[in-house]
């Protein structure tokens, strides 16, 4: 992890000098206060429990990119915050390659975050980690193309739920057009991830993905993607090996001033030996709703969702769930919105683990410009779940409130 932080710092330095002194860099330096707030309540026992983790923070934000259009584009942002509870550090940069200043060619992108949470810490349940991610993607003959992911993650002290692993996939792809027009994708990706405590958990995979868009950013739409892998586990009685499959299908018509959305995402696995934690599953989710297409204004959508659930016996966790959903969004000058409700209800096969519930959910996410430079952002989530046995009864909810000033 340190190789990748060290690697990391010398490129941001690289692109900092490089782009300064042969194409000019912009920069523009952020600077925010703000509060952050989790809330969930559960059941414990005999009686509920409320877990609160709250934090005020002081972010310091700096981005520098290449001005204009250039052969070589540079992009580094350095983000460091002190919090009541922790401080992070976050150092990203990327670099581009446009032969001819429009079509990218090369790309590379690495991005490196830290948390060390305080010695007085209530987060004491948390471990102090990192986090290091590299991107890269060559263009080659005619319609070819490489992409690699890399990723890392370090805890110090790892759990069962924060576990230290290194992950990389790379794959060879062909396209046909890009996203401003009609785009059709294949590729085939080999990749692997370990566990240094938990080596027994390695798997080797070997995977494809297929990605169309009809390049529409006007009128109807039309948008396909679709990934599956084989996992191959290295120690097939600590866990089995699977095919495992996420797919999704978007489609907008427009009739008049309105759109008729469609969405549905779905996710398959299946083991080579099922067991009760490690099952298959079949999961579907559908949004269809109707939203008006206008920009001089308010755009409102209005519809219902559903998702299902089927697993094996083993599990017994299969459920249907539908519901109401509308929402609204706004872009002005002053002000922007974006907030959701969806009500609902989700009813299980069988009521043994999990009991039947009703549930709502509310988004609103808010930028209000106070000024040239400065504004307020505000982002609160909340859902709250009220089950046929009152005991399973339990919500999650999310607030954050920040002061953004550019200078």
């Amino acid at each position: 992890m340190k190789t990748g932080l060290i690697i990391l710092i010398i490129f941001c330095s690289v692109s900092s000098v490089f782009g300064g002194d042969a194409t000019g860099f912009a920069w523009n330096r952020i600077i925010s206060a703000g509060y952050d707030s989790y809330t969930q309540t559960y059941p414990l026992a005999d009686s509920d429990t409320t877990e609160t983790i709250s934090e005020n923070e002081i972010k310091i934000t700096l981005l520098g990119k290449t001005k204009g259009r250039q052969r070589h584009n540079f992009r580094v942002k350095p983000v460091f915050t002190v919090g009541t509870e922790t401080y992070r550090t976050e150092l990203e940069a990327g670099w581009r390659f446009k032969p001819d200043s429009t079509i990218t060619v090369s790309r590379i992108h690495c991005r490196w975050t830290g948390t060390k949470y305080r010695e007085d810490s209530s987060y004491n349940l948390s471990s102090d980690y990192s986090n290091f991610e590299f991107k890269g993607y060559q263009k080659l003959v005619k319609d070819f193309q490489l992409r690699g992911n890399y990723r890392r993650a370090d805890y110090a002290n790892s759990s069962t739920l924060e576990q230290s692993y290194a992950d990389f996939d790379a794959g060879l792809y062909v396209q046909k057009g890009d996203i401003l027009e009609s785009m059709k994708r294949f590729g085939v990706i080999v990749g692997g991830r370990s566990y240094p405590d938990s080596s027994e958990v390695n798997r080797t995979t070997l995977g494809w993905e297929t990605v169309y868009d009809n390049g529409a950013l006007f009128g109807s739409t039309v948008r396909f993607y679709s990934r599956g892998e084989r996992r191959w586990i290295s120690n097939s009685n600590i866990k089995p090996s699977s095919w495992n499959s996420w797919n999704s299908f978007e489609t907008a018509l427009l009739v008049d001033e309105y759109k008729v959305c469609l969405e549905l995402d779905n996710d398959i696995w299946i083991y080579d030996e099922e067991t009760s934690v490690w099952n298959n599953q079949f999961r579907t989710g559908t949004d269809l709703y109707l939203k008006n297409s206008r920009f001089d204004g308010p755009q409102f959508r209005a519809g219902i969702a559903s998702e299902f659930l089927v697993t094996s016996e083993l599990s017994q966790e299969s459920y249907k769930q539908s519901g109401a959903k509308a929402g609204v969004d706004y872009f002005g000058d002053k002000l922007t919105v974006s907030g959701s409700l969806e009500i609902g209800r989700r009813v299980y096969e069988v009521e043994d683990l999990y009991s039947d519930f009703n549930y709502y959910e509310i988004w609103i996410m808010s930028t209000l410009y106070l000024s040239q430079n400065l504004s307020l952002d505000v982002m609160t989530n909340y859902i709250p779940e009220n089950h046929s046995n009152e005991i399973d009864d339990q919500s999650l909810g999310f607030g954050s409130f920040q002061l953004v000033y550019h200078f």
